[in-house]
């Protein structure tokens, strides 16, 4: 499975949305439409490898016969900052643009600091 940004982007903001610490809440409670479940599961596991989630556990919790769940807690520390550097659909869409047109891959450190860098051009400080 390929790794998907605009899906573990949507996956930060759904946790942001949920603001429920205290209160961990399964992957199919994300409210992502579009995606399989599995393509869900795995997104939620790459994003909490990368630092960007808290989750329950290290593994999915999985009852028979369903798709295997994670729980998540909350957004981390990082999560936070790349999702902030991501929010201006502006500056998001032309990094991607130009990631594609130049044929460059999505490398996480790579589309994070792209992201800051076309913000801090946006914002007239270089």
């Amino acid at each position: 499975m390929k790794r998907d940004m605009e899906l573990i982007k949507k996956i930060l903001l759904a946790v942001e949305e949920k603001n429920t610490f205290y209160e961990p809440f399964s992957s199919s409670e994300l409210g992502i439409q579009g995606y399989e479940d599995a393509e869900l599961v795995y997104h939620l596991k790459l994003a909490h490898e990368a630092g960007l989630i808290e989750i329950m556990g290290n593994k999915p919790v999985q009852t028979m016969g369903e798709t295997p769940q994670y729980f998540v807690k909350s957004l981390t520390w990082e999560g936070h900052e790349f999702l902030e550097a991501s929010k201006n659909p502006t500056v998001w869409n032309k990094v991607i643009k130009t990631m594609q047109d130049k044929g460059v891959g999505m490398g996480f450190d790579i589309l994070k600091g792209l992201l800051l860098q076309e913000t801090i051009h946006l914002v007239g400080l270089k």
